[in-house]
């Protein structure tokens, strides 16, 4: 037998068997389906992907200053959120 037609076979019987089921059942069918499909959606965790998809999209607003003014500035801005604290 060829695989496409145990699958049929196999969607087919399923299906009969659906066609049994009471409401409740048929409920909890569904729920575990759902359930599969959650578990088995591909999740893209990748972050530089994600950005990526925005280069070149958002235009600057300003120049960037470079990775050492950048650091003097978050630097500043964290000490001043700890000054601010107190």
């Amino acid at each position: 037998m060829r695989l496409a037609q145990i699958t049929m076979t196999t969607k087919e019987s399923i299906k009969q068997e659906i066609d049994k089921l009471s409401e409740e059942q048929f409920q909890l069918v569904a729920d575990f389906i759902e359930f599969i499909k959650f578990r088995t959606q591909k999740i893209d965790t990748s972050p530089q992907k994600r950005l990526s998809e925005f280069y070149g999209v958002l235009k600057a607003t300003k120049p960037y200053p470079g990775k050492e003014e950048i650091r003097t500035i978050v630097g500043e801005s964290l000490a001043q959120g700890i000054l601010n604290e107190q």
